[in-house]
């Protein structure tokens, strides 16, 4: 028997395949755990000992065959495998193929959630306490979210908003990949602005990070790419004022940090109304004839290769609060640049570089 686990695509299908049986779970499980754990990944671990039969309240036994919710003409059971854990497990007529799901894997199609809420779900239902708090949490879940919606933008987001969708549709890889740094830098709530997580990154850092997934974008276009999203609202830059002294102290002292331009940013959550608001955005640049690589660096290059007009119909197309949310932080940024050109000496034997992402 060869078991496979569902790929996204996959398990859109089997999220509509379970969307009737659904209605029938026991949404309020009788089982609880009762326990507590540091942090989330743990919390998973602690899930391997749920029964899948019990949680969901099946009308079958272990081990006992039931008509497969997800592949109509396959055959269903819950049962543990190797290594104790339940599964649900999904067998073909002729026994030569099938899905094997964990309870982790099931709330997330039946539920239709993603995998950080699903987990965040899971322990409120189960009763386990996390340590690691609701503010981590909610930050990936936001990270996830955001991946989830991007990944499907041809299915949802060309048509539930045309105008964002055809502004932004090329250069979506690099907004997945700055959701994805934010996912993978995020640490603590001392590292966030008004609760949302803070992250920092250069234009080169991220064209490296582009080029290491097969996509290759000059640092000079990324830095546009990015100041286009902070205009449509999709990034936001977090001004120097407001960036948590020991994140600055830590870049400053970085001798990368010197080489390169580093900004800091927050992603809100890729809601209706954020991306409403982001067409409407979208819509009034393109009638203004400006597209993602035309909103550079900075105010300066903009002047330079543009003239003065462009960057009159730039500030006018986006207002002058959303302009100044793009622009009013480079020279500041540059200034700060200025600071952090002579790196500060290390003992012998230390790390040339500090361990973060630029």
């Amino acid at each position: 028997m060869i078991y496979k686990y569902p790929d996204r695509a996959e398990r859109i299908i089997i999220a509509k395949a379970l969307r009737d049986w659904n209605k029938l779970i026991n949404r309020s499980p009788s089982v609880t755990l009762n326990a507590q754990t540091k942090t989330y990944i743990q919390a998973v671990e602690l899930f391997k000992k749920v029964n899948i039969v019990e949680f969901f309240g099946l009308s079958v036994g272990l081990g006992e065959n039931m008509k497969c919710a997800i592949v109509k003409s396959n055959i269903a059971s819950v049962n543990r495998d190797e290594h104790g854990e339940y599964r649900y497990f999904s067998n073909s007529a002729d026994r030569k193929s099938g899905y094997c799901l964990s309870l982790l894997d099931m709330y997330q199609v039946v539920y239709n959630c993603g995998y950080y809420k699903s987990i965040y779900e899971l322990c409120k239902k189960l009763e386990i306490k996390v340590k690691e708090g609701d503010w981590a949490m909610e930050q990936k879940i936001r990270y996830a979210d955001n991946i989830a919606t991007i990944e499907q933008a041809d299915d949802e987001m060309r048509y539930r908003h045309p105008s964002l969708y055809k502004f932004i549709c090329k250069h979506l890889y690099v907004l997945e990949k700055m959701n994805a740094l934010g996912l993978r830098n995020l640490a603590s709530k001392k590292e966030s602005v008004n609760g949302s997580a803070v992250f920092f990154a250069s234009s080169r850092f991220v064209s490296e990070e582009l080029e290491k997934a097969g996509d290759k974008t000059s640092a000079s276009t990324v830095a546009k790419i990015l100041n286009a999203f902070a205009a449509l609202g999709l990034l936001k830059k977090v001004a120097k004022k407001d960036i948590p002294g020991h994140m600055r102290h830590k870049a400053i002292q970085s001798t990368v940090a010197g080489m390169f331009e580093v900004n800091f940013y927050t992603v809100p959550e890729m809601g209706a109304a954020v991306l409403a608001e982001a067409d409407r955005r979208a819509d009034k640049l393109k009638r203004a004839g400006i597209t993602m690589t035309t909103v550079s660096a900075d105010k300066e290059v903009v002047e330079g290769l543009f003239g003065i007009e462009e960057v009159a119909k730039l500030e006018k197309v986006l207002g002058k609060r959303v302009y100044a949310s793009v622009f009013a932080d480079t020279q500041q940024k540059t200034d700060f640049n200025k600071s952090m050109r002579t790196p500060k000496k290390k003992a012998a034997g230390a790390e040339q570089f500090d361990d973060y992402n630029f």
